[in-house]
């Protein structure tokens, strides 16, 4: 049945980039004889012990009743019987990077189940589970921004270098219709959480920082491979909210040593109009009554 092997995750923590994975098989209560298994590590993960230095963390039934083992990266089990065979159990790796194999970002783990049973013999059960990361750490930057209607400016948050390698340059660049507001950008240290969020910390001036109406880009004083979280304004390039071709989007894009870029994008409710006018019958006098805005 379906449920006689499993392979699934069973947590990722982005904070310290651990994916833990769990595996199971039951024969059902029915004796089995010549059970193997074989998960092989996908390239870009490494295995990683436990905080106790143990490679395993039996969930169900006894490590040892299954030789189970990890060699460079290859885990077996095997079970001569007859017996019946009922275990699960959890191992964790690791990954310096987002792991890339043939075009696909992320990693397909394979456990394959082998075993003869009482009418049946080479029976085979590959099961895969796929780690895909949030599509802000593949991009390895998440951005947004907002309007203030008030204020008529735009404010854009980004957070950037989310798998902390070294960082040569950050660039941003703004869309048609708007300019930087003068001293709006602003650095800040940042904090990757376990389920791969990103909480701004404290100011930093870690970064020189060359601007000009329509982009900026931050050069590092010294080596670093922290994430960092930016904000900073714009506002409209002629004053009037509305691009050219009658659009309300706006744009723009960031990028981290020439990788991905990220964009982000605000639309503005009624492009382009400086004013409105309507009218509306008054029915005492049969005059209609005007209001502009």
């Amino acid at each position: 049945s379906e449920g006689i092997g499993v392979k699934d995750i069973k947590s990722i923590d982005y904070a310290n980039r651990i994916v833990e994975w769990y595996v199971s098989f039951t024969s059902e209560g029915k004796e089995v004889t010549n059970f193997n298994l074989s998960d092989k590590l996908p390239s870009g993960l490494t295995m990683k012990p436990y905080a106790d230095g143990s490679t395993f963390k039996m969930v169900k039934g006894n490590a040892d009743d299954i030789q189970l083992n990890n060699a460079n990266g290859t885990i077996t089990a095997s079970v001569a019987g007859p017996k019946t065979v009922d275990v699960a159990f959890t191992y964790q790796t690791t990954y310096d990077e987002i792991p890339v194999v043939d075009g696909f970002t992320g990693s397909s783990n394979t456990a394959n189940f082998t075993w003869d049973g009482k009418t049946s013999t080479g029976n085979t059960l590959p099961k895969t589970a796929v780690f895909t990361p949030k599509g802000s750490h593949i991009a390895n930057a998440e951005k947004s921004g907002t309007y203030n209607y008030a204020t008529r400016t735009f404010h854009w948050t980004a957070a950037v270098n989310l798998d902390r390698k070294a960082i040569t340059t950050i660039t941003d660049t703004l869309g048609t219709g708007h300019k930087l507001v003068a001293d709006s950008v602003k650095v800040y240290n940042a904090t990757i959480g376990a389920d791969g969020s990103v909480t701004k910390g404290e100011a930093t001036d870690d970064f020189n920082i060359t601007k000009t109406d329509t982009s900026f880009t931050l050069t590092p004083k010294s080596a670093t491979s922290k994430p960092y979280y930016i904000e900073y304004e714009t506002k409209d390039a002629d004053h009037i909210i509305g691009q050219e071709d009658g659009s309300g989007l706006y744009e723009n894009k960031i990028v981290v040593n020439n990788g991905v870029e990220t964009t982000a994008s605000v639309t503005i409710d009624r492009p382009n109009e400086l004013v409105t006018k309507k009218g509306t019958e008054n029915p005492k006098n049969s005059a209609i009554d005007w209001t502009v805005d």
